[in-house]
């Protein structure tokens, strides 16, 4: 069987020792009762498992909440960013997402009125021009027409019609007891320009009281992308916006080589289940041992592994075999070379 890159869903799918790192974070997230707005990072590289650790989070806080009374649970917002390619779009899905999960049915009438709020709020931003935000502009000007004056006349009314929206906002939040939690996963497959855009939002268009947000992404691709679009150190901006930081570990060789195996194994025929364990050991260490940091490492080998092997069953060693596709995921141009010395 092909496994697939998909993150877990639940604690009973963790098979690389994450749990008590996920439930830290919970933990994290559950003990914040000031009502000004916070900034989560959950930080960690491509394949390191930030959005299972998110799940195995999530899972966490509905586990520990369950009891208390409806008006004192959490709520939980996921908005993927990604979906949107065009600037204005993700704006705009980003308030439908918060507003529209404050007024599902069985919300309270604050929480009706805050997401009702929000929704307003949004309305008069996506219309409104010139917003400085960082020395940057959220939005091109409008169709304004008429001389330069009743532009600037009505480029005033706008900002002040946004700043009167945004204020009740805030009232509304703070009319209410209810944390809500705004999960943007994936921010590192974004590029530069929305990456800012959403440290953007967050920091300061959105910094709305009551909300927590847990911003998922691969720490040097964000970095990055904000020291070049915002000319300056990516990392000092960053630490300006993030408040809390949570660096995933690294997972432990022997949690991601106990995976390897057992995945191995699901492959394997039973005739060759019996070998020369001696070479095994020396190929495994020597060879595979180095390309595997991480699941997603692990399910690449081994999906290739897996169509090789149905292919070439007993006319090769499964152990070269599956040392040569190793080199071939991992080290392609050392892989390409060996073709062309043979």
């Amino acid at each position: 069987m092909y496994s697939s890159d998909k993150p877990i869903q639940s604690i009973e799918a963790d098979a690389l020792g994450r749990t008590t790192f996920s439930r830290q974070l919970a933990h994290a997230i559950l003990s914040y009762k000031e009502t000004d707005n916070l900034t989560i990072g959950l930080c960690g590289k491509w394949g390191s498992g930030k959005t299972s650790i998110i799940n195995m989070a999530v899972e966490t806080i509905h586990e520990e909440t369950r009891e208390l009374p409806t008006d004192e649970q959490m709520i939980i917002v996921h908005f993927d960013p990604w979906n949107y390619s065009d600037r204005n779009q993700l704006i705009g899905q980003f308030f439908s997402a918060i507003s529209f999960e404050l007024q599902i049915s069985d919300r309270s009438e604050k929480l009706k009125e805050a997401g009702k709020a929000i929704e307003r709020y949004s309305g008069v931003f996506e219309w409104a021009s010139y917003i400085p935000v960082v020395g940057q502009y959220l939005s091109p000007l409008a169709t304004l027409v008429g001389d330069v004056g009743g532009q600037l006349q009505d480029i005033a009314s706008k900002k002040e019609d946004l700043a009167k929206q945004k204020k009740i906002v805030i009232e509304t939040l703070l009319e209410q007891p209810q944390k809500v939690l705004v999960i943007i996963d994936d921010i590192d497959r974004l590029n530069n320009e929305q990456i800012r855009l959403i440290f953007q939002l967050v920091n300061s268009v959105a910094g709305f009281p009551n909300i927590i947000y847990l911003l998922s992404f691969d720490k040097s691709v964000v970095v990055r992308a904000l020291g070049n679009e915002q000319n300056c150190n990516g990392e000092e901006y960053l630490e300006k916006i993030i408040q809390v930081p949570f660096d995933i570990p690294d997972t432990s060789p022997e949690h991601v080589n106990s995976v390897f195996f057992e995945r191995l194994t699901s492959i394997l025929s039973e005739e060759d289940e019996v070998f020369d364990r001696q070479y095994w050991s020396d190929v495994f260490f020597g060879c595979i041992a180095p390309f595997l940091a991480n699941l997603r490492d692990v399910n690449r080998i081994c999906n290739v592994f897996k169509f090789k092997y149905d292919l070439m069953n007993g006319e090769l060693n499964w152990i070269d075999l599956l040392a040569v596709t190793a080199i071939q995921v991992n080290a392609p141009a050392h892989y390409m070379t060996g073709l062309r010395t043979v």
